[in-house]
């Protein structure tokens, strides 16, 4: 399917966004990075759609790269960024099982520590974990009967 290899790109190419925010963001780009993510927990614990807030996370991660291409690659991918939204019926994003947000946010959290303790390879591996989990969850829906 597009989305897995959607994914599989994003994985690829966020992997080294992660690493490179870890090692080039400013103080100001950490805060946009933490207040993403906050959004998005919040989000989360309301039980609330999560997707925009997961949306501005990736490409806060992005521009803290400080290279611009980052988030325009991100950008161009828009809507089909976040695969929850993209198989959503009727353009509306179906709210994940508690457990599943649980998991995502600490996913998410992982990301975001190793950011902020400048650990390069942590955060690459962090956020490469985090998209290879969507593209088994992804797979695996595929895969359920309709």
């Amino acid at each position: 399917s597009s989305l897995i290899e959607m994914l599989e790109l994003r994985t690829a190419v966020e992997g080294d966004a992660a690493g490179l925010a870890a090692l080039r963001r400013s103080p100001a780009q950490e805060e946009k990075i933490i207040e993403a993510f906050d959004a998005f927990r919040a989000s989360a614990a309301k039980g609330m759609p999560t997707a925009e807030a997961d949306f501005a996370f990736h490409i806060a991660v992005a521009e803290a790269t400080n290279n611009p291409r980052f988030s325009e690659f991100l950008q161009v991918l828009g809507p089909t960024l976040i695969p929850r939204r993209a198989v959503a019926e009727n353009g509306t994003e179906n709210v994940l099982p508690p457990s599943e947000l649980e998991r995502l946010v600490g996913e998410h959290e992982a990301i975001l520590i190793a950011i902020q303790d400048g650990d390069e390879e942590a955060a690459r591996s962090a956020m490469r974990h985090h998209l290879k989990s969507s593209q088994t969850r992804y797979r695996a829906m595929l895969r359920a009967p309709r």
